[in-house]
């Protein structure tokens, strides 16, 4: 499948265990491949996830580098780059044919940049995008990739989580990551800052009664994505403004991206208690709560 490994079986590595990491690792491991891992710079919380998923640790990240056939790289975007650097700096470059993807929420430009970084690696390149909350990857996600490998990166995963190749040319992933991160977000956003106004009037009960009757698609998304925020804002902050990178790379003027950024980053800075996350109902008038304080100051 990818070309005489040195492996009867793929080895991956994933950089790093984090929640979307560890998801996927848990999902590759469990179609019977070896999935391994470094806690080199993590912390806790990373660790348990990697118990959890019950992927392999080696001891740094150049034993992954090493040993993986097939590397995937995990972070928030604004590490995307500098995990590429790492690993190209690490990576010998009489090393065997490895695949790299990059599966983090960055612009066609960012992609570029890393695709660049990786040139001088002889590594193939795949561009991919994940589309669900890493928890519901396994009935709920699609994995969109694109680049003259896909096909082989896709075949690792089977039809789980789904798999849609979207072409030969690296940036079609990603650009369509833009598309969907900035929808499901931005709506998210609106109904944020209508909920803050609807507080503000003494009339949060009523509007929320009245989303749920008129909108329930929407508040279902909603229910399943605001309650994370106060672990994830910061990060989908970052995601949009790759969101609203692209959309100037493609000659629009963002506005509705661009005011969904701010929402989002304020949101990032309410303090938000990542003990919300436990009851959506409560941690949603909370969010809320925690939101219109900060606007009001």
């Amino acid at each position: 499948m990818l070309g005489n490994p040195p492996h009867p079986m793929p080895i991956i590595g994933i950089l790093y265990a984090g929640e979307l990491g560890s998801s996927l690792g848990r999902l590759l491991a469990e179609r019977g491949l070896t999935v391994v891992t470094t806690l080199e710079g993590r912390g806790p919380r990373t660790a348990q996830l990697c118990h959890e998923a019950a992927l392999s640790v080696l001891p740094s990240l150049r034993d992954v580098v090493e040993r993986a056939d097939v590397v995937l790289s995990t972070v928030p975007p604004a590490a995307a780059v500098a995990v590429a650097e790492r690993y190209q700096a690490i990576r010998p470059t009489s090393a065997p044919t490895q695949i790299y993807v990059d599966l983090n929420a960055v612009s066609p430009e960012t992609i570029r940049r890393i695709g660049e970084v990786l040139a001088p690696a002889g590594v193939d390149f795949v561009d991919g995008a994940i589309h669900g909350l890493a928890s519901r990857l396994a009935t709920r996600g699609t994995l969109y990739l694109s680049g003259p490998r896909s096909a082989s990166v896709g075949e690792l995963f089977g039809q789980v989580p789904r798999v849609r190749i979207l072409g030969d040319e690296i940036g079609k992933a990603s650009t369509f990551k833009m598309m969907i991160s900035g929808m499901a977000k931005g709506v998210v956003a609106l109904f944020v800052e209508m909920a803050a106004a609807a507080r503000q009037a003494e009339m949060l009960d009523d509007l929320l009664t009245c989303y749920r009757d008129a909108y329930p698609e929407i508040m279902a998304l909603v229910e399943r994505m605001l309650p994370t925020y106060p672990q994830h804002a910061a990060r989908r902050g970052d995601e949009l403004k790759e969101v609203e990178q692209t959309m100037i790379a493609l000659g629009l003027q963002p506005c509705m991206v661009h005011g969904a950024q701010c929402i989002t980053t304020e949101l990032s800075r309410a303090g938000l208690s990542p003990r919300l996350e436990a009851a959506h109902d409560s941690s949603i008038r909370e969010i809320i709560e925690a939101f219109a304080i900060r606007m009001n100051h």
